[in-house]
């Protein structure tokens, strides 16, 4: 956590987006030291347990640091559980998991990313925000990506999710491609 803190701000807070796997490493660690418990734990007890998910790997940076920042490793039916959480406003089986107010601002974009179309034009909290395109019509989606290729791409204007895993670890710019070009169409049309 040292190391991440001790790297030098290099923009004013909001003003600029670059993704950071340290800052969502130190999110991980401001969890713990709120809550009292590692993220794992947290993750374990408030999001996981009340969705049935059980089938969890998740690695560390250290011994004593969770990688809050990737390879968390679940089954693709436990990552579309997530996304129909956020496309239930929250509510998995008549329970609050995630507050309401949660979802909708996690997915609203925070700030604008110039110049990026892979992974979308803007970012909430943790999510890409990306617009596809589809016989004119715009369709918004948050979409969460992992290394090589998964990813999982929630659409609430059309209540339907995606969830892609994928293998490749040079290139990952297929999962936009694919989404847009055969996925869409054929939840859109």
């Amino acid at each position: 956590m040292e190391y991440i803190l001790a790297k030098p701000v290099t923009h004013d807070p909001g003003s600029y987006w670059y993704y950071s796997g340290g800052s969502v490493n130190l999110l991980g660690e401001l969890v713990e030291r709120a809550t009292g418990t590692t993220i794992d734990e947290f993750a374990r007890t408030e999001l996981f347990e009340p969705l049935g998910i059980t089938d969890v790997r998740w690695s560390e940076v250290n011994t004593d640091m969770v990688d809050a920042s990737g390879k968390l490793e679940l089954r693709p039916r436990d990552l579309a559980k997530f996304g129909q959480l956020y496309l239930d406003d929250g509510v998995w089986n008549g329970v609050e998991v995630i507050p309401n107010e949660w979802i909708d601002t996690s997915i609203a974009e925070q700030i604008a990313i110039p110049g990026r179309s892979v992974d979308g034009h803007g970012y909430g909290y943790q999510w890409f925000i990306q617009t596809f395109e589809h016989d004119g019509e715009h369709l918004d989606a948050a979409v969460r990506t992992g290394w090589g290729g998964q990813a999982l791409a929630v659409f609430p204007s059309l209540d339907t999710l995606v969830v892609v895993t994928g293998g490749d670890y040079v290139q990952q710019s297929f999962v936009s491609e694919l989404i847009g070009s055969h996925v869409v169409p054929a939840i859109a049309g």
